[in-house]
């Protein structure tokens, strides 16, 4: 799990694969946040002025249980085999993004069918109804996390991969 508050434009960002400081907040400087850390113990930022830090939440792996590329991959094998080996040129004309789009648009990944992480999404509805801004920042397709912001309904901003702009 990832917590961050930045002195600049503070945020705090979940993530269960990495661990940071707080570095902004004189009280949390040198407090490392685990990985296997509870949602809410992360965000417990009085010093930071709570209400007004940003909530910074990744989508693959954390929001939802699986990874939306890698299950597009899966949905297009399904249903069009022969679309795999467009992979090789969609990495050369584009690069990841374009791998991204291509996967996207070519797959029916409804978010009602996705894998959430109930106990996040619990929790991020209790922050959305205090007031708090979540952000879903993902290096999945912008189009793809904007249509999962949307069926949640918590979101205030969705940070994508664009295309030529990977957000890895």
């Amino acid at each position: 799990m990832t917590c961050l508050c930045y002195a600049i434009l503070p945020i705090i960002i979940y993530s269960p694969t990495e661990r940071y400081a707080l570095p902004s907040c004189s009280a949390h400087a040198d407090h490392m946040i685990s990985s296997q850390d509870d949602p809410t113990s992360c965000v417990d930022v009085d010093h930071c002025q709570r209400a007004a830090v940003p909530l910074c939440v990744d989508l693959d792996g954390t929001l939802i249980n699986s990874n939306l590329l890698w299950d597009g991959i899966v949905l297009l094998l399904k249903n069009n085999p022969f679309c795999l080996l467009l992979v090789p040129f969609w990495l050369l004309t584009g690069g990841r993004p374009n791998l991204k789009r291509q996967v996207a648009r070519r797959t029916p990944l409804e978010p009602k069918n996705i894998p959430y992480n109930r106990k996040l999404l619990e929790f991020l509805e209790t922050e959305h109804k205090s007031g708090r801004q979540l952000v879903l920042a993902t290096a999945a397709d912008q189009q793809l996390a904007e249509r999962i912001a949307a069926h949640t309904g918590l979101f205030d901003h969705v940070h994508g991969t664009r295309y030529g702009k990977n957000l890895k």
